[in-house]
């Protein structure tokens, strides 16, 4: 009971703007720059503390608890604490079931007892659980009972996030956005629901074709209406072979991080971590760990990378995205919503094709290579023309900022970059 009384003051705290910790605004958002996944270890396999152990030396950060029992999810909160992890997502199927029941099955005084009753039965981990899992990839027809269930949980824990995964672009807008096109399934969802951050999934690369077009598009609508609210967004990428994607080269997987740390995204996730048997038997393949607990070669390219991005999304954190643009010769070939590059800020010219460079509100830059291959084909180069008085980039390694020493035979600066690398910039 006392536990219900200080949740329902937090919420009229929250009601009147404030914080339940002072008198500030409560920002809407996420706390820190993470790294997470979608898809993990379910079942009695969250009992193995290995997984635990694998998860946290991947160097992933938080991570979301999917289709458990309660006891599952406790103890596997119990392992989350001992290897520094947190739960950005936790799926409790009490709440799936309403969800499913939709708003001719439940009421909303209903879901709002519920969601106390499920938050009660998590007290003890109150500093590993950052979230709740509410759906992925819903409809429109969804949107209303997600925002019955998202105000319950904003209303009775105002401290935690709600996870809800939008469709990519190219899902169909009759039978999966159910919405005239991408744009309006997005306003009718921020409209509904209005979250406390944006999600969506995209995945880019296709095993027997050319790469799927819209990839830029979708990160331009996505940033324009995080921007707009003012809330920021995540981005789930692909990272295991299956139906007909892709078995991801490491550039290619650097490719997708830097492209997410370019647009502004404030939070990786990789789909998918983990293989269930059902999967593997589907022809699924080179996640990072299958639930034999065998270690696949992107767990340790997923682990290089998190290891550089991990510092660089937290210098980037505090950051606002201002502007976005790709430097191409032909324009006229830039996907929806893209915008061709004219000098901007102190960058100013630059001679080169096939970058994307994302500016920040403090007037730092990332410039991110838009081929992605390996070996000398995915080899780009990128001159600054105007920087003449010095040049910093930012070092993950040291986490620190550096001069930037490298020059052509003119004395002009360049980016030479591989397949799918960024460096994060300033001007001096």
């Amino acid at each position: 009971m006392f536990k219900r009384i200080i949740l329902m003051l937090t919420a009229f705290v929250t009601l009147l703007g404030f914080s339940s910790c002072g008198g500030a605004p409560k920002k809407k958002g996420f706390s820190q720059f993470e790294i997470t996944y979608y898809h993990g270890p379910q079942g009695s396999a969250v009992l193995n503390e290995e997984f635990w152990k694998a998860i946290s030396e991947c160097g992933f950060t938080t991570v979301p608890l999917e289709d458990n029992s309660l006891a599952n999810n406790k103890k596997a909160l119990e392992f989350m604490r001992k290897y520094g992890l947190t739960c950005f997502s936790l799926c409790d199927s009490r709440i799936k079931a309403a969800i499913t029941l939709g708003t001719e099955g439940i009421t909303k005084e209903e879901v709002e007892e519920l969601v106390q009753k499920v938050i009660e039965s998590y007290a003890e981990y109150d500093d590993i659980i950052k979230g709740w899992w509410l759906y992925d990839e819903p409809g429109s027809d969804k949107f209303e009972i997600l925002s019955i269930v998202a105000e319950a949980f904003k209303k009775y824990d105002p401290e935690r996030e709600v996870f809800i995964d939008l469709f990519p672009n190219y899902a169909n807008s009759e039978s999966q956005l159910i919405a005239k096109d991408y744009a309006d399934y997005v306003n009718k969802y921020l409209e509904a629901v209005d979250p406390g951050y944006l999600c969506y999934d995209h995945y880019h690369f296709l095993k027997d074709s050319a790469p799927r077009k819209g990839f830029f598009s979708n990160f331009e609508l996505i940033r324009s209406a995080a921007l707009d609210k003012k809330i920021d967004y995540m981005s789930i990428i692909l990272l295991t072979e299956h139906m007909g994607y892709a078995n991801l080269t490491r550039n290619q997987i650097e490719w997708e991080v830097n492209m997410c740390l370019t647009y502004g995204a404030k939070r990786i996730s990789y789909f998918t971590f983990y293989l269930i048997a059902a999967y593997m038997k589907e022809g699924w393949d080179n996640a990072c760990m299958d639930y034999t607990g065998k270690k696949y070669p992107h767990y340790y390219d997923v682990q290089a990378i998190n290891a550089q991005i991990l510092p660089l999304g937290k210098e980037l954190f505090n950051k606002t995205s201002e502007a976005v643009f790709h430097l191409e010769s032909d324009p006229s070939a830039l996907e929806e919503g893209s915008v061709a590059y004219t000098p901007y800020g102190k960058l100013g010219a630059v001679t080169g094709e096939g970058f994307v460079i994302g500016f920040f509100n403090d007037k730092s830059f990332m410039i991110t290579n838009k081929k992605y291959e390996e070996g000398d084909v995915g080899k780009n180069t990128l001159v600054f023309n105007d920087v003449a008085n010095g040049l910093e980039y930012f070092d993950t390694d040291s986490a620190s900022w550096k001069e930037y020493t490298e020059k052509d035979a003119n004395g002009n600066y360049i980016f030479e970059a591989d397949g799918g690398k960024g460096i994060l910039f300033r001007v001096k």
